[in-house]
């Protein structure tokens, strides 16, 4: 996102994450579907992504709202800064005080399934995933160590819910992440909210009622987006193809003949129509 021509624009990390997201959700619904999937799609990778999206969402949102209070903009407004010590509830709530200039705040029942969702992924990604956690508002799996699908299709449908409060804040932008259509005959990007509408959820359904499961796991409805918008106006600069900084080789190298010399190498080693599980034991 760019503040001025010239100057060192915002990184929009939402938009990375939100594609890492949706890879692993839609390659984990064909796994689950019975389709073959090249490469590991891992529904907890994708409920970590989906939190990383909307937390680097507001984050850049925060930024901006940062930035117009360093150019003394809204001056009947206190000052903002950002510190080490603020969360992203923090931030979520500052935005909604900025931009609305303290007229409205972002919604209740949003604001805790944002809560609630990273506590998940605070549980799941460290040692306390084990423990149950305290669900209220939304609907994931109260013990991270068990999650699944639906707990991957819960954290997209928050994630969904809580852009649309966002998605216009910033003048002249529609913030709602775009992803890759999966198809094996285009690439375009579509809005999240439009592929989960009218794709994902159609889809996710439909393989739980083949699995002969039910699943309470939908979309939210759209909630009403903050009055209000920056008065900035930066633009977003996508960088389509390779520049000069970035370093590659003009011959790609052929890495395979060292990796099957390692396998190759390995005493012990499955032959190759065998599969050997990871061992965490000491050798005797």
């Amino acid at each position: 996102m760019v503040r001025q021509p010239g100057e060192q624009p915002l990184a929009a990390a939402f938009h990375h994450h939100a594609g890492q997201a949706q890879w692993h959700s839609v390659n984990c619904l064909l796994r689950l579907s019975g389709n073959p999937v090249d490469g590991v799609a891992n529904e907890g990778i994708a409920v970590v992504e989906w939190w990383r999206t909307i937390e680097s969402l507001i984050a850049l949102v925060h930024q901006v709202a940062v930035l117009e209070s360093d150019l003394g903009l809204r001056k009947r407004r206190p000052r903002l800064q950002v510190t080490r010590r603020q969360g992203i509830i923090d931030r979520w709530s500052a935005i909604a005080n900025w931009f609305t200039e303290a007229t409205a705040s972002a919604p209740s029942d949003v604001t805790q399934r944002l809560d609630e969702l990273r506590g998940f992924r605070n549980s799941f990604e460290h040692t306390t995933r084990q423990a149950a956690i305290e669900v209220r508002a939304s609907r994931l799996g109260t013990l991270p160590a068990h999650a699944n699908f639906s707990d991957a299709m819960e954290a997209m449908a928050i994630c969904i819910e809580a852009s649309s409060v966002i998605r216009g804040i910033i003048n002249g932008a529609d913030l709602m992440p775009q992803c890759v259509v999966p198809s094996k005959r285009h690439l375009f990007y579509v809005g999240l909210d439009v592929m989960a509408e009218r794709l994902v959820m159609p889809q996710y359904r439909r393989v739980v009622r083949a699995l002969g499961l039910t699943s309470d796991v939908d979309l939210y409805p759209a909630p009403a987006p903050l009055p209000g918008a920056s008065i900035l106006m930066p633009a977003f600069e996508v960088k389509a193809e390779p520049g000069p900084e970035d370093v590659q080789l003009t011959d790609p190298l052929d890495l395979w003949p060292a990796f099957e010399a390692f396998a190759d190498a390995q005493p012990n080693r499955p032959s190759p129509d065998e599969f050997r599980r990871p061992r965490y034991h000491r050798p005797e």
